[in-house]
């Protein structure tokens, strides 16, 4: 979703990041009601507009609802949306915590990585996916891999077209609800492993496995490409895991 205009102002980005962190740290808790609109604007030094901007983002990210006869109420952690991920690691939870929300992101991003590599990966290598040209689009995510090795030592320009690598093949089997819902979940992946990005260097194999993965899809061998792909998101993983470790003893 498109944010609205006063979306973007300073005015707005301030309240809903400040309305933002005191919720994920648990400031306002689960079932807690916001003070009355007059109060809070006056409290954030913010205009009743811009606050009623926030307060519709807070309930689009699922944080908060409006109920009748008590007002703005947080909702409990099992509601909230995926968006709020980044700023919960950032402000809610810490150590052992904080890890484990990481690891289990690390395994939600494989699993989804991979069922859509092989579904997209089978349908470009396909007798009508080759027809169409899809096999170009495989190409071309090789060509991006190459440009994100380039630019390997700024990260976020490394992970903004390593994302890209799996779009490109998403549209090569012109699978395109998995294109949108890659959409939806970029900007929350890509800060997220900004958050991180600082702990590892990208893996000195990054091009070499790339390109057996997509000699392996070209083939129409896609378990193969599964299984390389799965090989590497496994290690890195680890890698990136092993980097962070610190956090397992801490609180």
């Amino acid at each position: 979703m498109q944010p609205a205009t006063s979306s973007a102002t300073p005015a707005f980005s301030n309240v809903f990041e400040t309305l933002v962190a005191q919720i994920v740290s648990g400031h306002y808790s689960s079932g807690a009601r916001l003070p009355a609109e007059r109060e809070l604007a006056q409290v954030l030094g913010a205009s009743r507009a811009t606050l009623r901007e926030a307060l519709r983002r807070l309930s689009e990210w699922r944080l908060v609802e409006a109920r009748r006869g008590s007002g703005v109420v947080v909702r409990p952690q099992r509601d909230w949306s995926f968006n709020v991920l980044p700023a919960y690691l950032r402000l809610g939870v810490s150590g052992a915590r904080a890890r484990q929300l990481i690891v289990d992101l690390m395994a939600v991003r494989r699993a989804l990585t991979l069922d859509l590599l092989v579904a997209a990966a089978a349908r470009a290598a396909a007798p009508a996916g080759r027809a169409a040209g899809s096999l170009a689009l495989i190409d071309d995510a090789w060509a991006i891999c190459q440009r994100a090795w380039a630019a390997r030592d700024d990260r976020q320009r490394f992970l903004l077209l390593d994302f890209a690598v799996l779009r490109r093949v998403l549209e090569a089997g012109d699978f395109m609800p998995a294109v949108w819902l890659l959409n939806d979940l970029g900007d929350v992946y890509l800060e997220l492993a900004q958050l991180v990005a600082e702990a590892t260097e990208t893996a000195p194999d990054y091009l070499d496995v790339y390109r057996a993965v997509f000699d392996a899809i070209e083939a129409g061998d896609i378990d193969s490409a599964r299984r390389l792909l799965g090989a590497y998101l496994e290690r890195t993983d680890a890698d990136l895991l092993a980097a962070l470790e610190p956090l397992r003893g801490e609180a």
